[in-house]
């Protein structure tokens, strides 16, 4: 139960939060002057010694990107993609496009380029063949069930592993029981 002293205390507070927010606002501290030298003033800056500069990776591809444009725009190259490499009649196979600006008209040429070997392949296709070698390797190594029953059935007199499970759409919500076999797989009885 809150007494009179609750609501005069907390009518008080409030108070003093909505004076000292609007007194806040205007209050020009946060403002900062810009400061300029008098007549005849030299303004020096000191700077510490820098002895070793680091240029970290991004920056060299940033470099690199923005040399390939300013070449590009020499060449009078608006935009230029490589399509992913490809097989084709055992070769290995590309496609650049390229949208260049010869006076007012705009040409599109596309280039097929092919070697009768892969000279590099493309981030996608390294990434898909290590999904490959991942997925055959999960493929050969045993599965939960699979340790669990080799280890639950090591001895011969042990009883048979099973779980009752719920039947939502049978005719009288019964649970039905499901069992492992030696090999790991659930079977339902």
């Amino acid at each position: 139960m809150r007494t009179l002293k609750d609501y005069v205390l907390f009518i008080l507070s409030l108070i003093v939060v909505i004076w000292i927010s609007l007194n806040w606002a205007k209050a020009d501290t946060w403002v900062m002057n810009k400061v300029e030298p008098l007549d005849g003033e030299v303004m020096q800056i000191k700077s510490a010694p820098v002895t070793d500069v680091y240029i970290n990776d991004i920056h060299e591809k940033v470099q690199k990107k923005l040399k390939l444009l300013n070449e590009n725009e020499k060449k009078g190259i608006l935009k230029e993609t490589t399509l992913d490499r490809f097989e084709r009649d055992g070769q290995w196979c590309f496609v650049k496009i390229i949208i260049r600006q010869q006076g007012d008209d705009i040409i599109k040429e596309e280039i097929m380029e092919c070697a009768d070997t892969e000279h590099g392949r493309t981030d996608k296709e390294k990434i898909k063949e290590l999904e490959k070698q991942i997925e055959l390797e999960k493929a050969k190594k045993p599965g939960y069930w699979e340790l669990f029953a080799a280890f639950y059935y090591k001895d011969l007199n042990a009883p048979e592993y099973c779980r009752l499970y719920s039947q939502p759409s049978h005719a009288f919500k019964s649970f039905g029981r499901a069992c492992l076999t030696n090999e790991g797989q659930w079977k339902r009885r």
